[in-house]
C-alpha cells in the first residue's frame, strides 16, 4: 500500500511528531511504501529520513504520485493534501482539542474515517462537528516500546517518585513532596518549568524511579519500564494505576490535556503505599500487548484497507494550494472571530519581528567575541597538537628519574610483542597524549591473558607451512580521514604473515586528503598494494567489486577502511588452512577501538550457526572467503549497500557446506568506532538493517524455502517466519503425578492460548492418588483433544516420555512440563515452522518464571555439565549480543518444552531411561540429535512460564533427607561426564572465551 502521511510539524519530539516517526516506521517495516510531508521540518524529520523514508516540505513534489490512502493529523496540512490531491482517500486522526489544528477542517474534505485516541475527543467531535459516531475510529494511543523499557528492575520498596508535569505547582509540590518525607523517600521531577528533560532522554528518567506521578502518555511509557503510576487527573477517579482500572482510566486519559490537582497529602501517602513491584511487571504486558506502536500498525492498516478504495465526494473543488486566510475568505465568510483572531496574531507577529531585529543585532555582537574566541582555540589547539608539545608533555610527564624505567619496560614490550606492534604502541601513547582511562576491565584482562603470541613465535611456525597462499586484502576506500587510513595499511603491513597482496580502490572521493594520502602509499612503489581510483562514485559493493578485480590471491579478506587487523590476524587463518586445506569460509571474533584508541566491546561468537546468520549478520570481520567460490557467485551486489557482507555470506554458503566452514575463536579484527561506522552505533547506518532484510529474503527465494523475513526483537535483528506445510498434527505429551491445580493451569492455558489447532494433548499420569487430580481427569477426558494415558510404574522420566511416544498419532512431538504456563499464542506455531525443517532436530522455547526472569533461553554445555543461558535475568532487558532475544542454535534446549519430529526421536532412541532416569535426559537426548547430523533450534517466539518450584525440588537437598535418591544424581552426573566429556569441554555454539562459572555469558578470565 502506498501510504502519504501529512503533518503540521516534524521539527521536534512532541506526541504527534513521534507518532509519525514511530507509525511511519512500523508501517514501512510492514513493507508497505510511506512518504511523508511537513512544512515545518527538524529533529524529528531527519530521523524519519534515515529510515530510508521520503520526507518533503513542498507537497508538490509528490503530485505526480499515486496514493493509496492520506493519512492527515493536522487541519492546514489536510487541507493542502485535499487541494493536491482531490481524488484520494483520506483519513484524519484528531490528537487532541486545539482547534487551529487538531480538530477536523470545518470545510467538507471527503474524509472517510475520523481516527481519536480517546473517547473525550469522540464525544467532542460527535457533540462540536456533527461528525457520525459510524465515521469516528477509537484506537489506543501508542508508545515506542523499543525506547522504553526497564533497564533496572523496580526496588522491592520504593525510594524514588518522578513526577513527569509540566504543570508542577507549589500546591502539588507541597502534597508529593510532604507525603514522600513522611515515607522517606526521594522525589524528582521532569518537566517545565524548571527541569525540562528531552524526550529522547525520559526512558532513563523513568528507569531511576520506582514510582511515577503523571498522566496521558508518560504514563504508559512508565508502564512499559515496568514502573507503578499514580494518576493525578482521572476525572474524579485519582489512584495508583492497576489491572483493574487500567481500561477504565485509559478512556479518557492516555490522550488528555486536562488537569486537576485534588490529592491531599494524606490521600496522596495512602496511594503510594499501594506499591507493588509485580503490579508493575503486570502494566508492561499490558502495554506491549496494547499500546505498542506494532499493535498500531496493524489497527491503521485494517482501517486503510477498509477505506482505501472509496470514492472521495467533496465540496473542495480547487486544485491550487490555499493559504489560511484564502480558505477562511471563501469557506468561512461568517466566521467574522476567527479572522479577528488572524488579525490579531499578524499584529502580535509585527512586534516579534520587530523584537527579532534587536535580538539580531545582539547576537552580531556576540558572534564577533565567539569568532574571537574560537581563533584562539585554534591557535591553542595547533599549539597542543604540535610535535613540540607532545615531546614536552612526554618528558614532563615522566622526568629525568623515570627514564630508565620507562626504557627498560619498552624494551621489554619490544621483545614480547615485535618492531611492529611495539611502534603501534608507541604511535597511541603519542597520538593520544593522555593515560587511556580503563575500559572492559574483564576485557583489558582477558587480553593479557590469551593474546600471548609474538611475532617471533609465529614467524617460526610460518617457516614450517606446507601450504603458503596469498591472501588478497579487499578495501574500498571513500572519504576516509587520512589518519585512519594510514593505520589500516600500516596494520596489513605488519602481519606477521607475509604472503598478502592489497587492493584498495578509491570510489570518487570528494575529500582531497583521502586521495592524496592514496597517491602517497601509491608513490611508495611497494609490489604488494595496489590502488585504483573510480571517476564515479559506485558506492560500497560496486567499489569492492573493483578492487577484487585486482585480487590475485586464493583467498579473500575485507576490511573496512578506517578499520584495523591484529597482526596475528592472516596467521592463525593460513595457520588453520594448514591443518583443515578444506576449508572454504573462516570467520573470527572481534572487538571496536573506541575514539581514545582502547579496545573495547569484544564479540565473542559461537561455532558454525546458520540460524543465528539469519537472526544477525554475526561472522562479519574477519573472515576469510575462498576467491574461486567469490568470483563464481559473482562478487557484490548493488542493491545490498550496508548489508553487502551479509548477502555476501548467504550466497557463499550455498556453494559450501558446513563441514568446510571454520571458526578461530580469537580477536583478529577491530572495528574503529568513528560516527560514520556501524562499530560506533548500530543507526549509523540505519539503511544496513532494511538491505540485511532484502538479503535474507532474496536467500529465502533462492533456495525456494516457504517463509519471509520482518523485524525481530529488539529492532535490528531479523525473524525468518516460515510456512507451516500441510498442517500436520503435534501431540502435546506432559506427565504428571497429582498437583492437579498446576496441571490445570497448564492444559487450560495450552486449549484457551494456543494459535495453532491441529494438536493432541497427551496426559500421561504416573500413579496419581489425590481426589482433586482423579476428579480432574475425568472431567477433561471429556474433552476431545486430551487422551489420559496411565503409567503404572515408578517414575522415571525418560521412560514416561518413551511410552507416550510410542502412544502418540502426531508427526510433531512436544515433551513439556505439567508445571508450564503458555504466554504467547503463537507457541506452537513458532517451533512447528522449525521443527519441520529439514536439518533441524529438537526445538526449544522461552521459558520465563513466574517473576518474569529468564529460566530457559537454551542451554550451554560447560556450566558444570549443562547451565541455562542467561538464567534469572530479567526478561526483555538486553542481554550479550541479544541472544536470549533472537532465532539461533544451542546444542541443547530444554525437554520441559521442546518439540521434535517424531521419526528422530525414533531414529536416536528416545530418552536414555537406562542411565538418566530423572536428570540430563534432554541434554543427553539433543546431544545424540547433534551427533546424529541436526542442529537445534531456539526460538523466543514460544514463550511461557515455568513454574518450575511446584514440582522439582533441589538435588543437594537429597543428600541429607534422600541417601538412595542422591547417589541416583551423581550416577547420571558421572554417566554424563563420562559420555560427553568433549562437548563439556567445548560446547560448540559457545565461545571458549566465555565464563564456565556464571550463565551470563561474560569474559572468561581464568
Amino acid at each position: 500500500m502506498k501510504i502519504l502521511i501529512v503533518t503540521q510539524y516534524l521539527d521536534n519530539f512532541s506526541g504527534s511528531e513521534l507518532f509519525v516517526l514511530n507509525i511511519s516506521k512500523e508501517l514501512t517495516n510492514k513493507g508497505h511504501n510511506v512518504s511523508v510531508f511537513s512544512p515545518v521540518l527538524g529533529k524529528i524529520a531527519k530521523k524519519v529520513k534515515e529510515l530510508g523514508i521520503s520526507v518533503t516540505d513542498d507537497l508538490l513534489d509528490y503530485k505526480n504520485e499515486k496514493f493509496d490512502i492520506i493519512h492527515a493529523q493536522h487541519n492546514p496540512t489536510a487541507i493542502l493534501a485535499r487541494s493536491v490531491f482531490p481524488k484520494t482517500p483520506m483519513v484524519f486522526m484528531s490528537h487532541g482539542f486545539l482547534p487551529e489544528l487538531e480538530q477536523p477542517p470545518s470545510i467538507d474534505l471527503g474524509i472517510e474515517k475520523f481516527i481519536v485516541l480517546s473517547e473525550e475527543t469522540k464525544e467532542h467531535l460527535v457533540k462540536n462537528h456533527s461528525i457520525p459516531k459510524g465515521k469516528i475510529t477509537f484506537l489506543n494511543n501508542s508508545i515506542d516500546t523499543e525506547r522504553f523499557y526497564p533497564k533496572r528492575r523496580p526496588s522491592k520498596k520504593p525510594r524514588k517518585i518522578l513526577v513527569i508535569s509540566n504543570h508542577y505547582t507549589d500546591e502539588v509540590k507541597s502534597v508529593v513532596e510532604g507525603a514522600a518525607t513522611e515515607l522517606n523517600m526521594e522525589v524528582m521531577h521532569a518537566g517545565l518549568p524548571d527541569n525540562p528533560v528531552p524526550s529522547e532522554a525520559m526512558p532513563g528518567y523513568i528507569n531511576q524511579s520506582d514510582i511515577v506521578v503523571t498522566l496521558g502518555l508518560g504514563a504508559l511509557e512508565a508502564m512499559a519500564c515496568a514502573r507503578n503510576v499514580i494518576i493525578y487527573d482521572i476525572h474524579g477517579a485519582d489512584g495508583m494505576v492497576d489491572e483493574k482500572n487500567f481500561f477504565e482510566i485509559r478512556k479518557n486519559n492516555f490522550s488528555g490535556r486536562r488537569y486537576k490537582y485534588k490529592y491531599l497529602k494524606d490521600s496522596f501517602k495512602k496511594e503510594l503505599l499501594k506499591y507493588s513491584p509485580m503490579a508493575g511487571e503486570q502494566l508492561r504486558k499490558i502495554v506491549l500487548k496494547e499500546h505498542a506502536f506494532k499493535k498500531m500498525a496493524e489497527d491503521l492498516l485494517k482501517l486503510y484497507s477498509a477505506v482505501k478504495d472509496s470514492r472521495v465526494e467533496t465540496s473542495f473543488k480547487k486544485l491550487a494550494l490555499y493559504n489560511e486566510i484564502e480558505f477562511l475568505e471563501r469557506f468561512s465568510p461568517t466566521n467574522a472571530a476567527i479572522r479577528e483572531e488572524i488579525a490579531q496574531e499578524t499584529a502580535k507577529g509585527l512586534e516579534v519581528e520587530s523584537k527579532n531585529k534587536r535580538i539580531f543585532e545582539y547576537e552580531k555582537v556576540i558572534k564577533t567575541q565567539e569568532d574571537l574566541i574560537e581563533q584562539k582555540d585554534q591557535e591553542i589547539t595547533a599549539m597542543h597538537n604540535s610535535k613540540f608539545w607532545k615531546l614536552r608533555n612526554i618528558y614532563v610527564r615522566f622526568g629525568p628519574r623515570r627514564l630508565r624505567n620507562v626504557l627498560r619496560r619498552a624494551l621489554s614490550a619490544l621483545r614480547r610483542d615485535g618492531l611492529s606492534m611495539f611502534m603501534r604502541k608507541v604511535w597511541y601513547f603519542i597520538y593520544f597524549n593522555k593515560k587511556i582511562p580503563q575500559q572492559y576491565p574483564e576485557y583489558q584482562e582477558w587480553i593479557k591473558n590469551n593474546e600471548k603470541v609474538t611475532a617471533r613465535e609465529a614467524k617460526a611456525e610460518i617457516k614450517r607451512f606446507k601450504y603458503k597462499p596469498k591472501i588478497s586484502i579487499i578495501v574500498p576506500v571513500y572519504n576516509v580521514e587520512p589518519k585512519w587510513l594510514d593505520m589500516a595499511i600500516n596494520s596489513i603491513k605488519g602481519q606477521y604473515y607475509e604472503n598478502w597482496e592489497l587492493c584498495m580502490h578509491d570510489d570518487a572521493s570528494t575529500n582531497k586528503e583521502t586521495v592524496e594520502r592514496l597517491k602517497t602509499w601509491q608513490r611508495k612503489n611497494d609490489p604488494r598494494i595496489k590502488i585504483s581510483f573510480g571517476k564515479k562514485n559506485q558506492h560500497i559493493s560496486g567499489a569492492s567489486n573493483d578492487a577484487l578485480k585486482m585480487a590475485t590471491g586464493e583467498f579473500i579478506v575485507l576490511l573496512d577502511n578506517e578499520d584495523e587487523l591484529s597482526l596475528n590476524a592472516l596467521y592463525e587463518n593460513v595457520s588453520l588452512i594448514n591443518r583443515h586445506p578444506e576449508m572454504d569460509f573462516i570467520y573470527s571474533d572481534e572487538d571496536k577501538i573506541n575514539q581514545r584508541g582502547k579496545r573495547v566491546d569484544p564479540y565473542f561468537k559461537p561455532g558454525w550457526s546458520p540460524d543465528l546468520l539469519l537472526s544477525q549478520m554475526y561472522t562479519t570481520h574477519l573472515s576469510f572467503y575462498r576467491k574461486k567460490i567469490i568470483d563464481k557467485i559473482g562478487g557484490f551486489r548493488k542493491g545490498f549497500e550496508g548489508a553487502q557482507d551479509h548477502d555476501l555470506v548467504l550466497r557463499f554458503i550455498e556453494h559450501t557446506d558446513a563441514s568446510k566452514i571454520g571458526h578461530i575463536p580469537k580477536v583478529l579484527y577491530h572495528w574503529r568506532q568513528v560516527e560514520t561506522s556501524t562499530a560506533s552505533a548500530g543507526s549509523a547506518k540505519g539503511y544496513t538493517h532494511l538491505a540485511g532484510k532484502r538479503a535474507i529474503g532474496d536467500y529465502l527465494k533462492r533456495n525456494k524455502i516457504k517463509g519471509k523475513v520482518i523485524d525481530g526483537t529488539p529492532f535490528g535483528f531479523y525473524r525468518v517466519v516460515y510456512e507451516i506445510e500441510n498442517r500436520p498434527l503435534v501431540s502435546i505429551i506432559i506427565p504428571f503425578r497429582d498437583y492437579a491445580e498446576v496441571l490445570k493451569t497448564c492444559v487450560d492455558s495450552i486449549i484457551g492460548k494456543t494459535g495453532y489447532d491441529n494438536y493432541e494433548i497427551i496426559l500421561v499420569d504416573n500413579q496419581s492418588k489425590e481426589k482433586k487430580t482423579i476428579e480432574y481427569m475425568r472431567a477433561i477426558e471429556t474433552n476431545p483433544r486430551v487422551r489420559v494415558l496411565n503409567y503404572n510404574k515408578p517414575f522415571n522420566y525418560s521412560a514416561i516420555n518413551n511410552y507416550a511416544v510410542e502412544r502418540a498419532t502426531g508427526e510433531y512431538v512436544v515433551l513439556l512440563n505439567n508445571d508450564m504456563e503458555v504466554i504467547a499464542g503463537e507457541w506452537l506455531r513458532a517451533m512447528l515452522e522449525h521443527a519441520q525443517r529439514r536439518g533441524v532436530g529438537a526445538v526449544g522455547a522461552k521459558l520465563l518464571y513466574p517473576n518474569n526472569t529468564i529460566q530457559h533461553v537454551g542451554v550451554v554445555m560447560g556450566l558444570g555439565i549443562a547451565g541455562h543461558a542467561f538464567k534469572r535475568l530479567p526478561d526483555g532487558l538486553p542481554c550479550k549480543f541479544s541472544h536470549a532475544e533472537i532465532i539461533k542454535n544451542y546444542s541443547v534446549v530444554t525437554a520441559a518444552c521442546l518439540m521434535v519430529k517424531k521419526s528422530i526421536y525414533k531414529e536416536v532412541g528416545g530418552l536414555n531411561a537406562k542411565d538418566l532416569k530423572v536428570a540430563y535426559n534432554d541434554v543427553d537426548f539433543c546431544l545424540r540429535v547433534l551427533e546424529a547430523g541436526y542442529r537445534n533450534v531456539y526460538t523466543p517466539y514460544a514463550k511461557l512460564y515455568h513454574h518450575e518450584s511446584f514440582t522439582r525440588g533441589d538435588d543437594e537437598e537429597l543428600k541429607e533427607t534422600n541417601p538412595k535418591e542422591y547417589n541416583r544424581v551423581l550416577a547420571e552426573r558421572e554417566y554424563m561426564e563420562k559420555k560427553w566429556k568433549e562437548y563439556i569441554k567445548n560446547d560448540p555454539y559457545y565461545s571458549p572465551n566465555l565464563t564456565r562459572e556464571h550463565e551470563n555469558f561474560s569474559i572468561r578470565t581464568k
